[in-house]
């Protein structure tokens, strides 16, 4: 049974012009393999403009052996000095671009960190840029809240108060993290809860209370809180779907 190199070497041997294409398949199998390995397109590009150089001094310095013809030495001698001059002419730009950013900033390629112009990043890198901004944490003061007691009166039981701090942060909004600040406290008679968070964490609460002296017209209790209210914005569908819109024409508009 044939099998295929068996194939292509008489096939070859019947049409010596079959090498050419196979030559092609290799080239063609060659850029397969770059993906496959998940090698950079770019460093893939300059290698093989390397090895093509490189392939051509060889060719042109076989072939210069193999014939004597005066002819063909001096096409030779100048396909020869231009390929070494252009070889060298390029490993000095690439090296001057990659490590002293000259005569283009190609420094990214060793470092992974190219530039941040909006028009040179990739639309998914924006996203997440703007994102990253957007989420970023704040911080609220709310407003005062809380219990106040009135004065014991003659015989009557101490009064209480109880009444609720809380603060609610917007619907694409989430709190971290909420401290209580006291802004009232007549002669300590005044306590509060633990901070409690409620609706998805757009909600923080305390409860407070406050009571009055045990005597007759005494004082009135007051326990009035401030929370100090960390959040972050949430990006949801919605606000990712228009950064990425803003993102494609801002890079449309660079591109212009």
């Amino acid at each position: 049974m044939t099998t295929p190199i068996q194939f292509i070497r008489e096939a070859s041997k019947a049409v010596p012009a079959i090498k050419y294409a196979i030559g092609i398949g290799g080239i063609a199998a060659t850029i397969s393999l770059v993906y496959s390995f998940k090698i950079d397109p770019r460093v893939a590009v300059i290698g093989a403009i390397i090895m093509l150089l490189l392939m051509g001094v060889l060719v042109v310095f076989a072939r210069a052996s193999s014939l004597a013809s005066e002819k063909f030495a001096k096409p030779a001698l100048v396909f020869t000095w231009f390929t070494l001059l252009l070889f060298m002419a390029v490993s000095i730009f690439l090296v001057g671009s990659v490590f002293f950013k000259w005569p283009v900033d190609l420094q990214c390629w060793i470092t992974a960190n190219c530039s941040t112009n909006i028009g040179e990043l990739k639309i998914d890198d924006c996203v997440s840029k703007k994102v990253q901004n957007y989420e970023k944490q704040e911080s609220v003061l709310s407003e005062e809240q809380g219990a106040r007691s009135g004065s014991k009166s003659l015989g009557g039981s101490i009064p209480r108060d109880r009444a609720p701090a809380c603060h609610t942060v917007g619907v694409n909004q989430q709190i971290i993290q909420a401290t209580p600040h006291n802004t009232c406290c007549h002669g300590g008679r005044c306590s509060k809860s633990e901070v409690t968070y409620s609706d998805g964490n757009r909600t923080a609460c305390i409860q407070t209370e406050a009571w009055s002296e045990d005597k007759a017209f005494g004082a009135g209790g007051c326990a009035r809180y401030k929370l100090e209210v960390v959040y972050k914005n949430i990006a949801d569908t919605s606000v990712i779907d228009r950064f990425k819109s803003e993102c494609i024409l801002t890079k449309n508009a660079s591109a212009k």
